[in-house]
């Protein structure tokens, strides 16, 4: 903060963001203890955005106790105003679930990369598709290694040009 001393600084004296922002948003977790990460960002040809992070939902109780959820995947998509058009909440019931990356293909659908917690240890990967219009799963692919107690960890997405998810 410069106190204003000088004008198109990257903010403006009136505290606007120049270059074009046309949106922004603030995604607020479900308890006011919530954790919320926004990782990945992802944009169809219809300027659809589509969000990515991980949401650990959080609970204080009267006494004080602190009850602390897994970690899930949130996913929030976004028309080209910034309303809001759907959000789904990826979950694991072995454990957390950490994304690792968002991918749009031609028609709008999302591809989510995650690592999961798999039991009896290890982690495993999954993929979800998930319909451009209200994010309903389309399909879900899961991975783990032949290897018992392997570790399996998924670091990125993207589309090819056949439509088709690559996951490393």
């Amino acid at each position: 903060d410069d106190a204003n001393a000088v004008d198109d600084d990257a903010c403006s004296n009136e505290c606007q963001v120049p270059c074009g922002l046309q949106w922004s948003t603030l995604a607020l977790g479900p308890t006011l203890d919530s954790e919320i990460e926004g990782l990945f960002v992802a944009r169809d040809s219809a300027d659809q955005i589509v969000v990515a992070g991980r949401l650990r939902e959080i609970t204080v109780e009267m006494d004080g106790t602190v009850i602390e959820g897994e970690d899930t995947v949130l996913v929030q998509s976004y028309d080209p105003a910034g309303g809001m058009v759907w959000e789904r909440i990826l979950a694991n019931p072995a454990g957390d679930a950490t994304p690792a990356g968002v991918a749009m293909d031609a028609a709008g659908d999302v591809y989510v990369a995650a690592t999961l917690d798999a039991a009896p240890a290890g982690t495993a990967l999954e993929v979800h598709k998930l319909a451009a219009a209200d994010g309903g799963s389309v399909w879900v692919h899961a991975f783990d290694g032949p290897v018992a107690e392997g570790e399996e960890r998924a670091t990125g997405i993207a589309v090819g040009p056949d439509g088709r998810p690559v996951v490393a």
